[in-house]
């Protein structure tokens, strides 16, 4: 319960500051009930997941959450600093997903692990598969998320995986991309021509590579742990990725 709080909440404060208009289908609740009402509201979540936390007997979990949340924000400020620009390295953008989301994800294994009394040994291997399926969740909603004139990613300035890996091999794709960074907009032919590059290129199968390793090395360590349940979870995670990779490469 603590973490799906922490969750909400992060989304909450993410929409705000994104500006996005809508969440699973219906308006966010900073477009609803205004700016105040969604950063409260946020900052209420948060600490009610601390408290679920706190009362589920869990004393290791506290500070797990506060190093959580706060390499999240730590991801958000750095990703709002670099809105807009080319010179993002891929060393930044994987040290920022692992901040944002797959801390996320080997934080919920280890309270798990710890709500079943594991061993410090399997915590850390709890660890260890829940940022690599976290690397790759990130990695095929970036992918998922690209390219959306109202609302995407590179609309809204961020550049992901993909964009970085063509601008770094296609000139066409640098002078493009600089070109939309310098004017802080994507327009449809932009767009377009991005598409094209992107499908010429290497980018987006050096992509599904990477996802496709992260996701080798969550199921060595769900086969290693001989965890059945872990395995199932992972098996489903999977097949949700592979979907959102396919959706990625049709473009």
């Amino acid at each position: 319960m603590g973490l799906e709080l922490l969750h909400l909440a992060s989304l909450l404060h993410d929409d705000l500051m994104d500006r996005t208009a809508f969440r699973r289908g219906v308006p966010s609740l900073w477009r609803n009930s205004g700016c105040v009402a969604a950063l409260l509201c946020g900052d209420y979540l948060f600490a009610q997941a601390f408290k679920e936390i706190a009362l589920a007997g869990l004393p290791a979990g506290v500070p797990l959450m506060g190093t959580l949340v706060a390499g999240m924000a730590r991801a958000e400020l750095e990703q709002d600093a670099h809105l807009f620009d080319p010179g993002v390295t891929v060393l930044q953008y994987l040290r920022r997903i692992r901040l944002k989301t797959a801390r996320f994800f080997g934080v919920a294994a280890v309270l798990g692990g710890l709500v079943s009394g594991t061993s410090p040994f399997l915590l850390r291997r709890l660890y260890r598969f829940g940022v690599d399926l976290g690397l790759a969740f990130q990695m095929a909603d970036d992918l998922r998320d690209m390219f959306t004139l109202d609302g995407g990613d590179l609309a809204k300035g961020i550049l992901s995986l993909p964009i970085l890996l063509l601008i770094r091999e296609k000139r066409q794709g640098l002078v493009l991309v600089t070109r939309i960074c310098r004017l802080r907009r994507l327009r449809a032919d932009e767009l377009y021509c991005l598409k094209c590059l992107l499908a010429e290129s290497e980018s987006l199968r050096r992509v599904e590579r990477e996802i496709r390793a992260y996701l080798h090395r969550a199921r060595q360590l769900a086969q290693a742990m001989g965890e059945e349940r872990l395995f199932r979870f992972y098996e489903e995670l999977h097949q949700n990725l592979t979907a959102s990779m396919q959706q990625g490469a049709s473009i």
